[in-house]
């Protein structure tokens, strides 16, 4: 028989508190054994390191925010494991998320799998501009070689992130599963999408942060800069949106390319 893989979980947290008592739960009730669940507290004002403690947790605390390239790097140096599982701390994993996960790790073919992310909640229209959007679910099928793995939501083995050089910590937000997804191809590793690892994205917008979010992601992701971003914003989705019939997600759409102009006219003067 088989031994199970051993692997320490570790969620990055900025001033996360509010998800951790969702969170944390989910993932201790997973099916496949965890060795250690780490929570890496990156400088929070609120009371992340007490919640996540009070679920017998091992927190380490930044003392100050050094983004998050830098918070999971400091969790693969602390890991003890072969295995490395990674979520944010907004996203709830389904009770079998790391089974199967495991399930695909075993054949040792790939040095990351990653799963699906469900949006879960939908009380705002930027809620639903998330969904349409920015949505982090590649679908139904397994996809050998997919784009990159969102660190939100991922098994890799600790070994081959060390040689890929671990996360570019300059990616303060986002980015960083992309650069590091490079990174193991560049070195000949293979990457999987494996759609039945399904977890639950537990965010929720309003306009102004969804405006700020998607600015950094697709500068982070797509490069260009902002006037990338605005043409995706006006070509792609408020066309795409109306004529799918959705007014409302197309108007969110012209607000948000607004408010990318006024912001890049204050930061001028």
């Amino acid at each position: 028989m088989t031994e199970p893989l051993a692997i320490t979980l570790y969620l990055p947290c900025y001033n996360g508190a509010h998800f951790l008592d969702r969170v944390l739960p989910a993932v201790k009730a997973q099916t496949h054994e965890i060795a250690e669940i780490l929570v890496i507290d990156d400088g929070s004002t609120d009371d992340s390191a007490e919640v996540a403690r009070r679920h017998g947790v091992r927190v380490i605390e930044h003392g100050e925010n050094k983004g998050l390239g830098a918070t999971r790097n400091t969790a693969v140096q602390a890991a003890q494991t072969p295995f490395i599982a990674s979520l944010d701390a907004d996203v709830a994993p389904s009770p079998s998320w790391l089974a199967e996960l495991c399930k695909e790790m075993e054949n040792g073919e790939f040095a990351g799998i990653g799963g699906e992310l469900r949006e879960s909640v939908f009380e705002t229209h930027a809620d639903y501009w998330r969904d349409v959007h920015m949505s982090q679910s590649l679908g139904d099928e397994r996809i050998v070689e997919p784009a990159f793995l969102c660190g939100a939501n991922a098994l890799h083995r600790r070994e081959a992130l060390i040689e890929a050089g671990l996360y570019d910590e300059s990616c303060r937000t986002n980015g960083e599963d992309v650069a590091l997804s490079t990174a193991l191809r560049e070195r000949g590793h293979r990457l999987l999408y494996a759609p039945k690892a399904v977890c639950h994205h537990l965010r929720q917008d309003d306009f102004w942060s969804i405006s700020r979010t998607y600015l950094r992601y697709v500068t982070a992701t797509a490069g260009g800069g902002a006037r990338r971003a605005w043409r995706r914003l006006i070509k792609r989705f408020m066309w795409k949106d109306l004529r799918a019939g959705k007014p409302r997600l197309a108007l969110l759409s012209l607000m948000m390319f607004f408010h990318w102009i006024w912001l890049s006219w204050t930061r001028r003067t």
